[in-house]
């Protein structure tokens, strides 16, 4: 863990659509020193803007929000893996889609975090992660990670993966 929480609280900005969701995580976080609260935002362009303006340790975010309701959160990562690579990234997400996962981890794991909002069981767990990713390490929820080992099984002992285009 870095020194770097010992001077001063984890900045965190956080972006989610759901109004439910964006307000548990904004009281969840409220009760930890251990983090503040930059800005919370219901889309990827607000998001964009306040990391600009705010300069986050973390981003906090759903996978997929508006404007365009895909996955925004994932494209944010991948825009400060080149912008702001010292931006960490903790995306909720609500289903275990190994390519999702797959394109947040593009260009490495340091400072990315991919949970399943649902199986986030306590304050720490959360924190642990912002913390985690803060100080340039990884987090994956257990289900990511078997979906991902599936997935490499399949499509490595699959035959169709000897075929050629031709």
């Amino acid at each position: 863990m870095s020194n770097r929480r010992d001077l001063r609280p984890i900045r965190v900005a956080v972006a989610h659509d759901s109004c439910l969701v964006r307000e548990f995580l904004t009281s969840l976080l409220d009760r930890s020193t251990a983090v503040e609260q930059t800005t919370v935002c219901s889309n990827g362009t607000d998001l964009e803007s306040a990391i600009a303006v705010s300069r986050p340790d973390v981003v906090l975010t759903g996978v997929r929000m508006p404007p365009s309701g895909a996955e925004e959160g994932i494209r944010l990562a991948a825009r400060l893996r080149g912008t702001s690579p010292e931006i960490g990234v903790v995306a909720l997400g609500d289903y275990v889609e190994p390519s999702l996962v797959l394109a947040l981890l593009a260009g490495g794991r340091r400072r990315r975090a991919y949970l399943l909002t649902e199986r986030i069981r306590s304050h720490q767990e959360l924190i642990g992660a912002i913390e985690t990713v803060a100080a340039g390490g990884s987090v994956l929820d257990p289900l990511i990670v078997d979906a991902l080992i599936d997935v490499e099984v399949q499509t490595g002992s699959s035959r169709l993966s000897e075929l050629t285009l031709r």
